[in-house]
């Protein structure tokens, strides 16, 4: 039944002649069925014809429907107001009035039923763009699964051999010049690892196949040691640490909260002038610590606060500095992955501050294991 409306819905000749046909065949069936209950209860019962109306509107449509209403007024005319009778005789007003209040409300009727028929429609036609479009989604899932999946498996092995004869370049350079071609190489190489891990991670946070294991973690000696481990990728020289006395130990992934770290500050160091410090401080809270990375760079207008999370959000005004809008997305589901808050604070021209509150852990800070 649904494919035979479907092909009726269907514009062309053949189907309007379709549901023309229909249509009069409804009208046949209304006039059966009056003559059928009108010779033993009264010509009143004319609304025996108004559900095979109905049906001509819903199967065939509103012009299908009108026509099978005239159809069945005009046989109504010749059985009640015969041409014989009209012309003897004048004919009965009350007959006359029967048959204008049946075509009006089967004509009405036939409207009723092309509206439904229509609001029908439209319903299915949704539900059809709706799997249409679910199903573009699941393509363009797949495919950019797909394309992760190859950048990071079959690009990452020539950049880290890129990055390592890089390094080999750099140990038997022997002039300067040499020296800085193998460092720009091994630069341009890591950029390129760390916005591939950038597109990895965030595949894997919105499909949550990241894991996050927390333990607790001695901020104050990890923010240390991180920073001698970043010597040789990041500016980290200006870089000011500070941490709170007594500051209580994060519950946190240490790989993970590593992560959040290294975005903000190379953010900051991105942003931030010439050689303007950057402050990384770690404070305690209510049961919280609060990270906060603090720079001295232009700032982020007004308009743009509400977005700086989203995924590939750049704001225009950097649009020109490199990357791919994926830093901060991955900060904050990282920090929603932990239980935690991130936000900002900034004024066009002040600097920025971002904030990152994780919960504290209640494992004494003697006990730590090496951050």
């Amino acid at each position: 039944m649904a494919e035979a409306l479907a092909w009726l819905s269907a514009p062309g000749a053949l189907r309007g002649a379709a549901r023309y046909a229909l249509a009069l065949a409804c009208a046949a069936v209304a006039i059966v069925l009056v003559n059928a209950v009108s010779a033993p209860l009264g010509r009143a019962f004319f609304f025996a014809a108004f559900p095979p109306i109905l049906v001509a509107a819903l199967a065939a449509g509103t012009g299908p429907a009108l026509a099978a209403t005239g159809a069945c007024s005009a046989a109504f005319a010749l059985q009640f107001l015969h041409p014989v009778h009209a012309v003897v005789a004048s004919p009965d007003p009350r007959d006359i009035v029967r048959i204008g209040g049946f075509a009006v409300s089967a004509a009405l009727t036939a409207w009723v039923g092309g509206a439904l028929r229509a609001a029908l429609g439209r319903e299915r036609d949704s539900r059809v763009l709706a799997v249409a479009a679910a199903e573009r989604v699941a393509r363009a899932d797949r495919a950019r699964a797909d394309l992760v999946r190859m950048l990071s498996h079959d690009v990452r092995t020539p950049l880290a051999v890129l990055v390592n004869q890089a390094y080999l370049a750099r140990r038997r350079a022997t002039t300067p010049e040499a020296v800085r071609s193998a460092d720009v190489i091994s630069t341009s190489a890591r950029r390129i690892a760390a916005m591939i891990d950038d597109l990895v991670d965030a595949m894997h946070l919105e499909t949550g196949e990241l894991s996050v294991v927390t333990r607790a973690v001695d901020f104050a000696e990890f923010a240390r040691e991180l920073k001698e481990r970043l010597a040789d990728a990041l500016p980290v020289e200006r870089v000011q640490l500070e941490a709170a006395p007594g500051l209580p130990p994060v519950e946190a992934d240490p790989d993970r909260l590593e992560r959040i770290v290294v975005n903000l500050l190379a953010n900051a160091l991105k942003y931030a002038p010439g050689r303007s410090p950057v402050r990384l401080a770690a404070s305690r809270a209510e049961g919280e610590v609060h990270i906060t990375v603090r720079d001295e760079g232009p700032g982020i207008a007004p308009e743009d606060l509400p977005h700086v999370f989203e995924r590939f959000y750049r704001s225009p005004s950097v649009c020109g500095t490199e990357g791919l809008g994926l830093g901060l997305y991955i900060c904050r589901k990282l920090v929603d992955a932990h239980g935690g808050r991130i936000w900002v604070e900034s004024r066009a021209g002040a600097g920025s501050e971002f904030h990152v509150a994780l919960p504290a852990s209640a494992t004494a800070a003697a006990a730590l294991p090496p951050a």
